[in-house]
């Protein structure tokens, strides 16, 4: 017997016979089947494969259609399906026999309902009416097309009657019997669902005369051994065991026949897409939906042993009899119990490797039908595997898996891969065992370490069982194995796993395939070599079978140009190559094994080398100080241990509220200025004009990386030495920024939209906009003018020292705010999803105060020095004047000014 749809019959032997199958076939000879690896009776007739045309194998499907006919079958209805029905009686009544009375028998058994009745695949919509009789029936009310258009054309001329097939049909419809077209009281139809359809001739309604009518039904009702109950179910276990059971239409066994527990188990794993059987709590993995349905038809005109076998292509089962019971098997895992070894081996062991070309295929297609095609018959999209193709040597060879009750593409697609991966499970064992084997029967899925075979624990399922006395009296059980896998049941395509699992031992010329990657993101980093900063290529080799590699080549090139050159010969680990210009570049590698057989490359291709190495460690913020000498600030610091260490960047600011590093980090790139530039390693020490305010500190290296945080230390005015006299000049918003009345500012603007005002850059429109301003704020201290003065006059010339201090943010000019952010977006601050800060510190911005002496009268027409920074150094003079310069390196961008400060103290 062959096998159909993934599924098998199988049979458990008694007494040292051979056993028997459905039918009494006797089997004498086994083969390895296309689709399950059952051990079959070579002699059984192959089953055929359902056909959706309207051959001779359309009974496997029901009636697609309403037909008539002398002597018509019962049609068998399980789960939910769009069927035809039998046409069992035709009269015609009234006036020109205008009136048509048609009965179509649907069922021969007893069904749930009626769902939907079709005219010509136009869905009727029902409402209930009462005759004069007395009896309910249906009249359509809308007709719906495929399309969604609907009609009211066969309101007042159609009536249904229904009969389920249940104690309703005790008695016949009052309605046909008094049409007078000889239907009479004894036409009961009993234990048949059928309907009856009184159409009145109109020529609007019926313009292409009478219509074809068909129904979705929901069919039988069946026995659930789970809750003892009788109900309609679509479940493939529950329906094969009242296929089974059924005087009427099916084998006709009884109750005591059947293994309960294990339709028990099958009707589970029919139920829930998750559901392991071997968890000690089943009930705790009862989740997913539906596995396994069944929804189709069928007639009686199907032999029991073929459509028993179109059942289970339901639910990728088994079934098989042995021990005086029916037992079956859902398409699904079930851990091993029992382990077999050498020392149960009773006889050699005979392996067939694969099947025969015949019977091997490497791709499935198909067709279901259900209300996704409209209950059509439609192909499903076919399963298939490029490992298998492969080892096929490239050649197609395609199953035709047909699912006569299967209803949902995704259903059918799972029963599909299970055929596949099933049918390459191809390992078959043909061995004789000693009394353990007693402990399993057909269906049981077992463990097999044997280890001249390379097997350890390897899992087959028992295909044919036997036992007998042999020689001396040796009582044997005969076992015929085939390997199984717990992924031929899951939703995933596991090809290579299954060319490869045969066995565990190892062939001395394969060579596991071996691993290459970048040691980072950038291809390498940076090493300093004699002072000298160079590009190093690391490349890391791995295996993931690491004993079974001798050694690597390792090879490179620039990317697509000339040949390979060789980096090294060795172990599996890091390779690199120094002194390597930025650029795209290609790398391969391949394994070695102890017998010299070389692997296959593994490449990685085109990627690009450009280092950029850690950023240098952090200056420690309590190892930032500060000491005060006259009118001269001492910073000094720990030194850090980056052997790339360039130099070190201070900048100040005003602020004297930093007390965090992310305030330090926040100054940096806002509100502070540089106040040196470049501190050279490996000084750790820098000398500035006093000042209060904070100093930052952060370090770099010879890629130009500077270090991730700021250091910082905050010199109090308290920490500076007192001045006997200290005029201060003070703008800010409140003071709407005056200015020297007797110098005009250089591209400068005021904004008095914020509080408080902004000064500005005026233009920004080029590529690094700057703009200066002269101080003439309010004055305060020992200089009592407070009238926006022009200049501050100390009297008499003096030794003075001078100081600026400013308040400001970044400021982007345009509406279009993301076209003139600058840099790369992965260097801006904070998450783009939400990013809002369009003044982020970019670091794009700075500001400078100046200051200019005069030894004259700074009233009458003084000469003034050259500008310098007002950085709290020492300037003499009696008059000084101050300005602030504005800088910025990118377009659209100013600082934004909000306070001004400078201050002359002696």
């Amino acid at each position: 017997m062959a096998i159909s749809a993934g599924m098998a019959i199988m049979s458990t032997a008694t007494a040292g016979f051979t056993g028997a199958l459905i039918g009494g076939s006797i089997m004498t000879h086994f083969l390895v089947t296309t689709a399950m690896g059952a051990a079959l009776n070579a002699l059984t007739p192959k089953p055929s494969i359902p056909n959706v045309s309207t051959g001779s194998n359309a009974a496997n499907r029901g009636y697609q259609i309403s037909s008539r006919g002398s002597a018509q079958n019962h049609q068998i209805i399980y789960g939910q399906t769009k069927v035809g029905g039998a046409i069992v009686f035709d009269a015609v009544s009234g006036v020109n026999n205008k009136i048509l009375h048609r009965v179509v028998a649907f069922a021969g058994h007893e069904i749930e309902e009626f769902s939907t009745f079709y005219f010509n695949d136009e869905a009727l919509t029902l409402t209930t009416d009462t005759d004069s009789n007395g009896d309910t029936y249906y009249k359509p009310t809308v007709a719906t097309t495929k399309t969604g258009a609907t009609s009211t054309r066969y309101n007042d001329y159609v009536r249904i009657y229904q009969r389920k097939g249940g104690t309703e049909n005790n008695t016949a419809i009052t309605a046909l019997i008094s049409g007078g077209v000889a239907w009479t009281q004894d036409h009961k139809l009993q234990g048949v669902a059928y309907a009856y359809f009184r159409m009145e001739f109109d020529a609007d309604a019926f313009p292409n005369g009478v219509p074809e009518m068909t129904c979705i039904i929901k069919g039988k009702k069946v026995y659930d051994p789970r809750s003892a109950s009788t109900a309609w179910s679509d479940n493939p276990a529950l329906c094969l065991r009242d296929y089974i059971t059924s005087a009427s239409y099916g084998l006709g066994e009884g109750s005591a026949s059947i293994d309960d527990d294990a339709v028990t188990v099958a009707a589970d794993v029919c139920q829930y897409k998750n559901y392991d059987v071997n968890n000690a709590d089943p009930a705790s993995t009862k989740t997913g939906g539906l596995r396994f349905t069944m929804d189709g038809s069928f007639t009686t005109a199907v032999t029991p042993h073929d459509h028993m076998m179109d059942m289970l292509t339901a639910m990728a089962g088994l079934i098989w009899y042995g021990q005086g019971k029916w037992r079956m098997k859902a398409g699904h895992y079930v851990a091993p119990t029992i382990t077999f070894t050498e020392d149960d081996l009773r006889s050699n062991v005979q392996v067939s490797t694969r099947h025969s070309r015949r019977d091997n295929f490497n791709t499935v297609k198909g067709v279901f039908r259900g209300p996704a095609t409209d209950y059509q018959p439609t192909d499903y999209a076919e399963v298939t595997n490029t490992a298998f193709r492969t080892a096929d040597n490239n050649q197609i060879s395609t199953y035709d898996l047909d699912l006569p009750f299967t209803d949902s593409f995704d259903i059918a697609r799972r029963l599909a891969l299970i055929t596949l991966e099933r049918n390459r499970q191809q390992l078959t064992v043909q061995v004789s065992l000693g009394m353990r084997a007693f402990q399993v029967q057909v269906g049981d899925i077992v463990k097999m370490t044997i280890a001249r075979f390379g097997w350890t624990n390897k899992e087959y399922e028992v295909v044919q069982w036997t036992f007998g006395l042999q020689e001396d009296n040796d009582l044997r059980c005969d076992l015929v194995l085939r390997e199984i896998s717990a992924s031929v049941f899951d939703d995933i395509s596991d090809g290579i796993v299954y060319e490869r699992d045969n066995t565990t031992l190892l062939s001395p010329f394969e060579v596991p395939p071996v691993a290459i990657a970048t040691s980072n993101e950038y291809g390498g980093v940076f090493k300093v070599v004699s002072e000298k900063l160079l590009r190093e290529l690391q490349l890391d080799v791995t295996a993931a079978d690491a004993s079974r590699i001798d050694r690597v080549e390792v090879q490179y090139r620039v990317a697509n140009t000339g040949d390979y050159l060789n980096i090294g010969t060795g172990g599996l680990g890091r390779y690199s190559v120094l002194d390597l210009d930025e650029a795209n570049y290609d790398a391969r590698v391949r394994g070695v094994n102890t017998f010299g057989v070389k692997g296959e490359y593994s490449y990685l291709l085109n990627f690009l080398l450009a280092p950029l190495d850690t950023p240098p460690a952090d200056v420690v913020s309590n190892d930032f100080i500060f000491e005060v000498s006259g009118g001269t600030l001492f910073l000094q610091w720990e030194p850090i241990a980056d052997l790339d260490l360039s130099y070190y960047q201070i900048k100040y600011s005003s602020d004297l509220t930093t007390a965090s590093t992310s305030d330090a980090n926040a100054l940096w790139g806002g509100n502070s200025n540089i106040a040196i530039n470049r501190v050279a390693r490996p000084a750790t020490f820098a000398t500035v004009p006093a000042r209060s305010g904070t100093f930052l500190i952060k370090a770099y290296d010879k890629a130009g990386n500077p270090s991730n945080n700021a250091a910082f230390v905050v010199i109090p005015a308290a920490s500076l030495p007192t001045l006997g006299v200290a005029v201060t000049q003070t703008e800010s918003g409140a003071h709407t920024f005056a200015g020297n009345t007797g110098i005009s500012n250089t591209n400068i603007t005021v904004d008095t939209s914020p509080n408080p005002d902004e000064l500005r850059i005026n233009d920004t429109s080029a590529a690094a906009p700057s703009g200066i301003y002269y101080f003439g704020g309010n004055l305060s201290g020992s200089q009592t003018d407070n009238n926006g003065a022009d200049y501050i006059d100390l009297g008499s010339s003096r030794t003075a020292t001078t100081t600026g201090s400013v308040t400001f943010a970044r400021h982007i000019d345009s509406a279009s705010v993301f076209d003139n952010i600058p840099q790369n977006w992965d260097t801006w601050p904070d998450n783009f999803d939400d990013w809002t800060n369009e003044g982020a510190a970019f670091g794009d911005f700075s500001t400078a105060v100046q200051v200019r002496s005069t030894a004259d009268n700074p009233s009458s027409s003084p000469t003034w020095g050259a500008w310098e920074n007002a950085i709290g150094q020492q300037v003499v003079g009696r008059g000084f004047q101050f300005r602030v310069n504005l800088n910025a390196t990118n377009s659209e961008v100013s600082p934004a000014i909000t306070v001004l400060s400078a201050t002359v103290g002696y």
